[in-house]
């Protein structure tokens, strides 16, 4: 774990990060008990891990299917919040597929739902304390984790805000696919952004003849830029590589179908009708020259942020 991922915090601040997380752990280990006596089919995967590095180049990912006993015990581990271990990657482990709820369901929803609110709760009183002490332009996911880091070192953040995620009983289709749609967003800094612009070389032709000499990219950036260079508003907007996403078919009250897309980090808890009747894709292994990747058509968070040098990933928060 890199130390530059804590900062100093007022000790109150530390004090109510360090309160509901000690409350999120007790709710959840309740839950993950519950659970664990409740199952019957269990169909879930291991999705392999990489270190986080945004130049890497994934070409292949491969899924690791547990048995029915394996599946149990890692899927109910996957809903826990995570730490760094000496054995364990710095990345959160990733376990998919479907998970039925064959004994108490209704007591099951009840903790989840429980669950669920405490993480929500969790999320707001650090958001509340990030727009207090840093204004609404520092609410980006490198200052969260900083704040969750410097109250509990260990903790890998992303586990804390999974939802635990439960299928709609009218539920008629889930299928696991991969998807390359999302983007991370990243503040930075003016001397960043300086290397950035520098670090371009001339723009190239098919012919291979020089349409704009380096100097002449540089002073181009320099002047779209303007004023915005120095007012602290810019972001830096990242493709997430390739990873797995779930889509659930269901019928609303009214009858009419619909799908739901969420992220693939942890099991979907299903009902025992809704496996019985339901068709269930697991996740196959991703292949970049094989394998259908689902690209949506448009991105909330893309759009709270207008380009200014879309070429570079640089954006600017709307709204300011």
């Amino acid at each position: 774990m890199k130390n530059n991922y804590q900062i100093s915090l007022e000790s109150s601040v530390i004090k109510g990060i360090k309160v509901r997380y000690e409350n999120l752990i007790d709710i959840t280990n309740q839950m993950c008990d519950l659970l664990q006596a409740s199952f019957g089919n269990v169909q879930v995967s291991r999705v392999q891990n990489f270190e986080r590095n945004h130049g890497q180049s994934i070409n292949e990912v491969l899924v690791y299917p547990y048995t029915q006993v394996e599946g149990v015990v890692a899927g109910v581990n996957n809903f826990k919040v995570q730490s760094y271990g000496v054995e364990t990657p710095n990345v959160p482990v990733r376990v998919c597929g479907t998970m039925v709820l064959a004994r108490n369901f209704e007591k099951c929803l009840d903790l989840i739902k429980t669950v669920n609110l405490a993480k929500e709760e969790m999320a707001r009183y650090v958001s509340f304390e990030i727009e207090r002490n840093h204004g609404t332009e520092k609410r980006l996911d490198y200052i969260r984790t900083k704040y969750y880091r410097s109250s509990i070192p260990v903790v890998k953040t992303p586990t804390i805000y999974r939802q635990i995620n439960v299928a709609p009983l009218n539920t008629s289709s889930i299928s696991l696919s991969w998807c390359a749609s999302q983007f991370v967003i990243e503040s930075i800094s003016e001397e960043e952004l300086n290397k950035l612009i520098y670090n371009q070389n001339n723009l190239y032709g098919d012919d291979g003849s020089i349409l704009m000499h380096k100097n002449e990219r540089i002073n181009k950036d320099y002047q779209t830029l303007g004023t915005n260079l120095k007012s602290g508003r810019l972001v830096r907007l990242k493709p997430v590589r390739v990873h797995p996403v779930q889509s659930i078919y269901y019928k609303d009250s009214n009858g009419i179908t619909k799908r739901k897309v969420m992220k693939a980090t942890s099991p979907l808890l299903i009902a025992l009708d809704t496996f019985e009747s339901a068709k269930i894709k697991n996740l196959p292994n991703f292949n970049l020259n094989e394998t259908e990747i689902k690209v949506s058509k448009g991105n909330r968070k893309r759009s709270k942020f207008s380009p200014i040098l879309p070429k570079l990933g640089i954006y600017i928060a709307n709204g300011r």
